[in-house]
C-alpha cells in the first residue's frame, strides 16, 4: 500500500511539473495613462531573449511558461514588470518617465526620493531643459530655483553665466562647485551639450552638500547626463534655429544739435567762473570752442559763424550732408546674429545593457560682428551587466570649441563717443569721404582732434584684429558595480579629462594698442589634465518598518596644468598674424601648476514607515592648498523629517501631502585660496634695467579652508489636491574669511611699484539668512485642458559678522562698497549729494562734521575752506565733495526679494508657457549714467537728462529762500565744476527693481495616431522668446545682470545678454 501511495504521488508530482511547463499564449494590450496605444512597446520575458513587439493597435501575443514575468518597455515611458498568472489577457498602461522621474532625484553620490530628503535643493529635468535655447546648461536655472541667481551679462556667444546659491559665502570666490556624473567637474559648463543633460540638480545647505566637504560651502550644482534605458531604442533627430538681437536699451543721448550746445555752454560757464565777463565768455566760447576742446566741426558753417550770442547754433546750420550718415558708431558692427543647432542621439537597450549616444553641431554668431562661437560635440554612456552581480560602464564626451570675440567693447565704445567724431576720415569743407588709393574709406583715427580713444578706432580694430580661442575637452569615466551578499554594492568609478586650449590674439598695426609696437601677436597655449578616483561602498537593507541605507566613500582629485604665454610684436606684413611674420620678441612666460584634494566620507539614513527619516553624513578632506600641519579638516552634518500627513492622528481630508524637515551642517571653501596660498613665492622683475627677483606673496603655514555652517528649516506640503508649496527658512554663516591682510612695509613690498605689503590671512565671518518661498497651483485639471502658475522668493539679509581687529573701527574699503561689522558686503558707501542750489546752480553735498570743522563748530579739527562752504538758512554744505563731502551708507545692492513666476497652459497637444524673474529692494550704481552727464573736456556722449540742468536763478529766488536747494536737480553744466558736480555720490544710486519676461514658449506635440502612420514614434516642435524684455525704472540700466549693484552693463565693458528667437523641431524614429 505504502509503496502504491507513493507512485501515485510521484505521477501527480510529474503530471504537475508537465502541466507547469505546457506553454500558453498570452494576449494583452500596452497604452499610455490617456489610453492611447503604444506602437513598437517591447515585450520581452524576462532572463530570456524570447519577445515580441505592439502592434499599430498597441496590441501583442507572445507564447509562455505559466509562472514567466513579461518586461514591457517603451521608449520615454516607464519599464513595467508583470507576472503571468492564470489570466491570458492582460491589459498594461505605462507611464512617461518624467511623470515617474518626478519623485526621483539625483543628490550627492547617488539619488533618493522626495519623499526622503532632509536637505534643501531645487532641480530641472531634461523636459525643462530642451524647451529653451541655452548653449549652457545652467542657463536652464534661471528663474527655476528659488535662492539661485545667474548672471549672464556677456553678449558673447558660448561665455560661462556667473551663478550665486543662497548670498554671499566669501570675499573672493562664490561660484558653486560643479559635479558632472558624480564627478567634480572643472572647465566651461559650455563644452557640455545640454541635450545630453538629463537633470540638473542644485544642492543648497549643508545636509545636501556635506559630501562634497572642503568645496561646498557655496553650493554644488550636480549634472546628470542621459543614460541608456531598458526598452526598444530610438533615433532622434532635433534642430532650432534662431535670431540673435542685442536686448539692452541704449541711454538717451543728445544729438550732434544738442551736444554742441551743450558744450558751449559748459566751457562759456567755466570762463566765466575763471573770472571773465559774461560778454566776453561768450565770444570766447564761440571762438575756440572747436578748436581748443572738441577739435572738429562736422557743419556748414565756420566756427565763429556757428553759434548766436547765446549759444545757439544758427538757423542755417546743419551737419554736412558726407558726415550724416558716418556718426552713428554702433551700425558699421552691429547685425542680426543667427543660432543653429543641430543633434542626433540614440539608445539601444536590452536586458543585458545598453547604451546612450549624441552627436551636435551648434553655430552661434553674435549680435556683434566679429562675436562667434561654434561647438562641436559628442557622447557615449554605455553600460553592461556581465552577471546578476557585476555591471560595469563608461561614460565618454569629446567636445571641440572655436570662439572668436570682439577685441575692443562695441558698447564701451559707442555709448560713450560724442555724436560728432566720425569713424572714417572726410573732407574739413565739403564732408566727403577720403578714400586710399585702393578705394576704400581711411579710418578716422582720433589722433587730431579727439580728446580720447586717441590712435584708437573700435571699428577698424574689431574689422583687422583677432581674438580667437580654439579649444578641445575629453571626458571619460569608467565604473563598475558589484553587487554581493544580497544587501551590498561595491562600486568603483575613475576619470580622466584632458582639456587644450589656444587663444590667439593680434592687434593691428594700423590703429589701436598695436600701433606703438608695429603690430603685435599673442599666444596663449594652455593644457589640463584632471583625474580623480572614487571607490564606494553601500549598505541597504530593510528590517519590516526599519530602512537602512548606508554608504562609506573614498575619493580623491588630481589636476595638472600649464600654460605658455608670448607676445611678438613688429610685424614685416599687414595681417599675417603668424609668429614667423613678427620680429621682436616682447614676453615669454610659463606656469605649471599642480592641485590635490583627497576625501574620506560617511553617509547614514534611516527612516520608519517612510514616515520618520533621519539622515547623517560625514567627510574628512586635505587639500594641496594649505600647508601639511593645517590641510585636513572635518565636515558634517545632520538632518531629519517628519512626513506629518503619513500620521494617522492626521485627519484634515483637505491637506494631501504635509512634510516637516531640518538640517544644520557645516562643510568648507578651498576655492578662496590660490593654490599656494600657504608658501612664500618669488617673482622675476626688471629694476634699473636689470633682471631681479621680489617677494610677491608671503606664505602663511597656518591658512585653511573658508568654513560655512548652515541651519535649515522647511515645511513641504500640498492642499486641495491643487497646490503645492515649500517655505524654508535658512541661516548660513561662513567664518575663516580669507583676507588680503595689510602689513607694515617694513616687511618688505610685495608689489614693488606700489610698495605695499600683505599676506593672505583667516580673518571675518558673513553671515546670509532669509527665506524661501515657492507655490504652484492647477488652476485648472481637465483632461484636455490644464493651467499651472509657479511663484518663487528667495528674502535674503547678508552681514558681514567679523572683521580683523585693525579693520573694525574703519572697515574695508572696496569702492564703491565700505565693509563694516553689521553690514552687507555690498552696502554702498557714497558721499551724500542733498541737491542744487539755485542761486549758483553748484552741487551740494552733506559736510564730513566728523573729521572738519565747521564755523567754529570743532577748533581742534581742520575747517573746511571757503571757497568750498555754503550757508543755506544756517545749515553748511560743501561744494567740494571729494575733500569734505560726508559717505553715508545709502542702500544695498543685494536686493530684499527676488525670484520669478512661470504659468503652463496646455490643451490637447499645445501648450504654452512663460517665464519672468523679478527682484525689489536693491540699489544699482548708474556709474555709465554719471559719465554720460559729465560736460567737461573730456568730450563724451552726453544724457539728454542735461537738458533740466541748473539754467539761472529762478524768478523770486532769494538766498533765505527756504526752497533754494532743488533735491531733485540737475547742476549748472561747467567744465571747472564738472568733476564735483559729477562725482560719485548717491546721487547716481538708481533703483534695482525690475520685470524680466524670461521666456515665452508656444509647444506642440503631433498626435501618435497621426506619427504612426508615418512610422515616426514622437515629434514635437516649439516657437520660442528668450530674453523677452526687462521693465526697470531707469533706461539704459539692466540690474538682473549684477549680483551686487556694480559695474552694470552700459557701466562698463560689458555687451548686455541677447533677445532670441527659436524654432526649433525634434522627430524620434
Amino acid at each position: 500500500m505504502k509503496l502504491k501511495n507513493y507512485l501515485t504521488f510521484v505521477v501527480f508530482m510529474i503530471l504537475g511539473v508537465m502541466y507547469s511547463q505546457t506553454r500558453n499564449i498570452v494576449t494583452g494590450s500596452v497604452k499610455d495613462i490617456n489610453g492611447v496605444p503604444l506602437i513598437g512597446a517591447s515585450v520581452i520575458v524576462e532572463g530570456t531573449n524570447q519577445g515580441t513587439i505592439t502592434d499599430e493597435q498597441g496590441l501583442f501575443s507572445i507564447n509562455i511558461i505559466g509562472g514567466d514575468t513579461l518586461i514591457i518597455s517603451y521608449v520615454f515611458y516607464e519599464t513595467k514588470s508583470v507576472k503571468i498568472d492564470a489570466n491570458s489577457k492582460y491589459d498594461i498602461v505605462l507611464h512617461q518617465l518624467n511623470e515617474t522621474l518626478e519623485d526621483i532625484v539625483v543628490v550627492a553620490y547617488g539619488s533618493s526620493t522626495k519623499e526622503s530628503l532632509t536637505g534643501s535643493l531645487s532641480y530641472v529635468t531634461s523636459s525643462d531643459i530642451e524647451k529653451r535655447p541655452n548653449t549652457n546648461v545652467l542657463n536652464a536655472l534661471v528663474g527655476a530655483a528659488p535662492g539661485v541667481r545667474i548672471n549672464n551679462s556677456s553678449g558673447q556667444p558660448g561665455s560661462e553665466p556667473s551663478i550665486r546659491i543662497r548670498g554671499f559665502s566669501s570675499l573672493t570666490n562664490n561660484e558653486p562647485l560643479i559635479v558632472l556624473d558624480g564627478i567634480v567637474y572643472v572647465g566651461p559648463v559650455g563644452n557640455i551639450n545640454p541635450l545630453d543633460v538629463e537633470s540638473v540638480t542644485v544642492l543648497k545647505d549643508a545636509s545636501a552638500t556635506t559630501l562634497y566637504g572642503n568645496r561646498a560651502s557655496n553650493g554644488v550644482i550636480l549634472i546628470n547626463t542621459k543614460k541608456a534605458s531598458k526598452g526598444q531604442g530610438f533615433l532622434g533627430v532635433g534642430f532650432k534655429q534662431g535670431l540673435f538681437y542685442r536686448s539692452q536699451l541704449e541711454y538717451d543721448k543728445l544729438d550732434p544739435d544738442g551736444f554742441m550746445e551743450t558744450m558751449w555752454k559748459g566751457y562759456r560757464n567755466s570762463l566765466v567762473s575763471n573770472g571773465n565777463s559774461l560778454a566776453d565768455a561768450n565770444r570766447l566760447a564761440t571762438k575756440n570752442l572747436i578748436p581748443d576742446v572738441l577739435g572738429m566741426n562736422i557743419y556748414n558753417l565756420s566756427n565763429e559763424q556757428l553759434f548766436d550770442s547765446n549759444g545757439r547754433l544758427m538757423s542755417n546750420a546743419s551737419v554736412l550732408p558726407g558726415y550724416r550718415s558716418d556718426l552713428d558708431w554702433y551700425k558699421p558692427v552691429e547685425r542680426v546674429g543667427t543660432y543653429q543647432d543641430l543633434n542626433l542621439n540614440a539608445r539601444i537597450s536590452n536586458e543585458n545593457g545598453g547604451a546612450y549616444f549624441s552627436t551636435g553641431f551648434l553655430n552661434n554668431e553674435g549680435y556683434f560682428k566679429g562675436s562667434d562661437y561654434k561647438r562641436f560635440t559628442t557622447r557615449i554612456n554605455a553600460d553592461y551587466n556581465v552577471n546578476e552581480f557585476v555591471k560595469i560602464g563608461t561614460n565618454v564626451s569629446g567636445s571641440h570649441q572655436i570662439t572668436n570675440s570682439n577685441v575692443f567693447n562695441p558698447v564701451h565704445v559707442a555709448s560713450n563717443m560724442a555724436p560728432i567724431y566720425p569713424i572714417y576720415l572726410h573732407n574739413p569743407d565739403t564732408g566727403d569721404f577720403i578714400y586710399d588709393e585702393l578705394g576704400d574709406k581711411i579710418f578716422d583715427l582720433g589722433d587730431k582732434t579727439r580728446k580720447s580713444q586717441r590712435f584708437r578706432n573700435m571699428v577698424l580694430e574689431n574689422k583687422l584684429d583677432v581674438n580667437e580661442s580654439i579649444s578641445t575637452t575629453l571626458n571619460s569615466q569608467i565604473y563598475t558595480d558589484i553587487n554581493f551578499l544580497n544587501d551590498f554594492t561595491f562600486s568603483i568609478k575613475g576619470s580622466l579629462a584632458l582639456g587644450y586650449n589656444d587663444i590667439r590674439n593680434y592687434r593691428n598695426s594700423v590703429g589701436g594698442i598695436g600701433k606703438r609696437t608695429n603690430g603685435e601677436s599673442g599666444r596663449n597655449s594652455s593644457r589640463n589634465k584632471t583625474y580623480s578616483f572614487q571607490q564606494l561602498l553601500n549598505w541597504k537593507k530593510d528590517f519590516g518598518n526599519h530602512n537602512f541605507d548606508v554608504m562609506l566613500g573614498h575619493e580623491n582629485f588630481n589636476t595638472d596644468a600649464g600654460t605658455l604665454y608670448g607676445v611678438k610684436s613688429d610685424e614685416t606684413f599687414k595681417g599675417l598674424i603668424e609668429w614667423s611674420n613678427f620680429n621682436k620678441l616682447e614676453i615669454a612666460n610659463e606656469r605649471l601648476t599642480k592641485y590635490r584634494t583627497e576625501g574620506y566620507f560617511f553617509r547614514g539614513k534611516y527612516n520608519y514607515k517612510n514616515k520618520y527619516f533621519i539622515e547623517g553624513s560625514f567627510r574628512r578632506d586635505g587639500s594641496s592648498k594649505f600647508h601639511s600641519d593645517s590641510r585636513w579638516g572635518n565636515f558634517w552634518s545632520v538632518g531629519g523629517s517628519w512626513v506629518v500627513s503619513s500620521e494617522d492622528f492626521f485627519k484634515i481630508k483637505k491637506v494631501d501631502y504635509l512634510k516637516v524637515r531640518a538640517s544644520y551642517g557645516e562643510v568648507g571653501n578651498d576655492e578662496a585660496a590660490n593654490l599656494y596660498a600657504s608658501h612664500t613665492l618669488y617673482k622675476m622683475y626688471t629694476y634699473a634695467g636689470k633682471p631681479s627677483a621680489y617677494r610677491s606673496q608671503f606664505g602663511n603655514k597656518g591658512l585653511k579652508w573658508e568654513t560655512s555652517s548652515s541651519f535649515d528649516f522647511a515645511i513641504d506640503g500640498r492642499v486641495f489636491d491643487r497646490v503645492n508649496f515649500t517655505v524654508e527658512y535658512f541661516d548660513k554663516r561662513s567664518q575663516n574669511l580669507l583676507f588680503d591682510l595689510k602689513l607694515p612695509v617694513s616687511n618688505g613690498s610685495t608689489f614693488p611699484s606700489m610698495f605695499t605689503s600683505s599676506i593672505i590671512s583667516n580673518v571675518g565671518s558673513i553671515s546670509n539668512r532669509g527665506f524661501e518661498v515657492s507655490f504652484d497651483v492647477d488652476v485648472i485639471k481637465m483632461n484636455d485642458l490644464s493651467w499651472n502658475i509657479g511663484v518663487n522668493a528667495t528674502m535674503l539679509k547678508n552681514k558681514l559678522l567679523k572683521l580683523p581687529p585693525a579693520n573694525r573701527e574703519h572697515g574695508i574699503v572696496s569702492d564703491p562698497f565700505l565693509r563694516k561689522e553689521g553690514k552687507s558686503i555690498y552696502e554702498f558707501y557714497l558721499t551724500e549729494f542733498v541737491g542744487v542750489d539755485q542761486m549758483t546752480g553748484n552741487a551740494l553735498y552733506t559736510i564730513d562734521s566728523e573729521k572738519y570743522n565747521v564755523n567754529g563748530s570743532a577748533p581742534d579739527k581742520p575747517s573746511v575752506s571757503e571757497a568750498h562752504l555754503v550757508n543755506i538758512n544756517g545749515q553748511y554744505y560743501t561744494t567740494n565733495p571729494g575733500v569734505f563731502g560726508k559717505k553715508v551708507y545709502a542702500g544695498s545692492g543685494v536686493p530684499k526679494v527676488d525670484g520669478s513666476f512661470s504659468t503652463v497652459l496646455s490643451y490637447k497637444s499645445f501648450s504654452l508657457s512663460g517665464l519672468f524673474t523679478y527682484a525689489l529692494g536693491g540699489k544699482v550704481l548708474a556709474s555709465k549714467y554719471r559719465s554720460l552727464m559729465d560736460v567737461s573736456y573730456k568730450v563724451n556722449a552726453i544724457h539728454k537728462d542735461i537738458i533740466h540742468a541748473w539754467d539761472g536763478i529762478p524768478e523770486g529766488m532769494t538766498e533765505s529762500s527756504v526752497n533754494r536747494i532743488d533735491y531733485n536737480g540737475v547742476p549748472r553744466v561747467d567744465y571747472s565744476t564738472s568733476e564735483n558736480s559729477n562725482a560719485q555720490s548717491t546721487r547716481f544710486l538708481k533703483s534695482g527693481d525690475f520685470l524680466s519676461i524670461q521666456n515665452i514658449t508656444l509647444n506642440y506635440d503631433f498626435p501618435s495616431e497621426l506619427l504612426k502612420k508615418i512610422k515616426i514614434k514622437k515629434m514635437g516642435m516649439n516657437v520660442s522668446i528668450e530674453n523677452v524684455y526687462t521693465f526697470t525704472k531707469f533706461k539704459g540700466l539692466d540690474p538682473q545682470q549684477s549680483f551686487t549693484g556694480s559695474g552694470l552693463i552700459g557701466n562698463s565693458s560689458g555687451s548686455g545678454a541677447a533677445r532670441i528667437f527659436i524654432f526649433g523641431i525634434n522627430l524620434n524614429f
